[in-house]
Formats: structure tokens, sequence, C-alpha cells
């Protein structure tokens, strides 16, 4: 009798285990299909590559309806730059929202700047959900190209391009000896090249040596330095 009455209590915990497999296969299921379906927003650029000054179209999808938004860039040193704000639509989306561009608006972020690699992040304030891209900001640059008229006398003329639209550069020249000579400044035009039609290149006399060409912009700051050199004459 012993015997008899504890077979069916075994299959009891038979029972009970098999339904608590299926209750733990159950609830993996439901949790993977939870991680699958899980909310993810968007962010998409109209370009990846600008120059000092452009500005940059975001567009983003998946966030919450009219949620606020805060958006934020992160520089090539890792540094942060708040900047705007805006609201999601009906649909938990925005379209082509102007950032990084020499807009006045309080809301945008104007990179004057600080070339290289940076990062836009917007993030839902009630939703919390976070999307991010990165682009380039391309360096201002400086081309030479010269002429000898004769008597060591040098004319050299400049250009380039990439500068911040209208900021005002200025330039000088370092001789082989160390000796240091300003010249006239140039403004870049509005899509930031140089030089302004009047100024255009300068005029020295000099000696055979390494001549350092240095623009430096009001606006973008960093220098941008070339090298050239004046050799013997041949025969």
């Amino acid at each position: 009798m012993i015997l008899n009455s504890s077979i069916p209590f075994k299959g009891v915990g038979l029972k009970v285990k098999l339904f608590l497999m299926v209750m733990a296969l159950l609830f993996s299921l439901s949790g993977s299909l939870l991680v699958t379906n899980a909310a993810e927003a968007t962010l998409t650029l109209d370009k990846t590559t600008i120059r000092l000054g452009e500005p940059i179209l975001i567009s983003g999808s998946g966030y919450s309806a009219g949620e606020k938004l805060s958006v934020w860039l992160t520089g090539p040193s890792g540094g942060t730059y708040d900047g705007a704000y805006l609201n999601a639509n009906s649909a938990g989306s925005f379209t082509s929202f102007p950032i990084g561009g020499g807009n006045t608006d309080l809301n945008n972020i104007t990179i004057a700047n600080h070339a290289g690699t940076w990062a836009v992040t917007v993030q839902g304030s009630a939703s919390g959900l976070i999307a991010s891209a990165t682009f380039t900001v391309l360096s201002p640059n400086l081309t030479l190209t010269g002429n000898n008229l004769g008597n060591n006398i040098f004319h050299v003329l400049y250009s380039g391009s990439n500068w911040f639209p209208s900021e005002k550069v200025s330039l000088w020249v370092t001789f082989p000896d160390g000796t240091v000579t300003g010249l006239d400044a140039t403004f870049a035009d509005g899509d930031g090249n140089i030089p302004s039609p009047a100024n255009n290149g300068f005029a020295f006399t000099g000696s055979v040596g390494a001549y350092t060409v240095t623009a430096q912009g009001s606006t973008s700051r960093n220098p941008i330095t070339l090298q050239f050199s004046i050799i013997p004459a041949t025969n």
C-alpha cells in the first residue's frame, strides 16, 4: 500500500516540473520578443562632410509623440556643446532641423572652429531614447604659387577654401633668417573661399632659403602654415 500511494505523488511532481519548464520557456520567448520589439530612435543627416559655418539638416524618428528633444554636439576633442531644443511631431519625428551652421538663432549651435569628426546627438526628454550620427568638418586650407619677377623680386599668389564664411584672415610671412613681416589681411567670401578680389597675393625681395606663410582666421582661429623655398638660379 505504501508503494501504491507513492505513485500518484511522483506523477504530480512530474506534472509540476513539466509546467515549470513550459512557463520558463514561454517567459524566455516573451523576453526575447520584448527585446526585439524595443523602441528605437533614428537620426539622419543631409550631408556628412561640411566646411566651417555650413549647416547640417538633421531628421529623426521613433520618439514619443510631441515630446521635447534635446540636441547637442560632441567635438573632435570630446568636448560637448549644448544647443538646440525642439519638439517631435505627433508621429514622434522631426524633419530638416538646422544645426552647426552660421545661423544666429539662439537654438542653433555654430561650429566656428575645430575641424575633424563631430557627433550630433538627440535625446527624448520623456522616452529617454537617444540617437546619434557623425559628420566631418573640413579644415581650412591654403595654396601658394609664385613667380620670379627678376632682381630677387618675387610675387606669390595665395588661395584657400573651407574658411568660416566672411571671416577676416590675417597673413604673415616668416623669412629664412626668422624675421616676420605682416601681409595685408583678406576676407573669406560667403562660401569660405579666400582671397577677396582686392588681395590676391604679395611681392617681396628675398634671398635663397625656406619661407613660411601663415594664415589665421578671426573666427576659425587655428593658424594654417605653408612653406615654400627660393632656390639658386641655374644657368
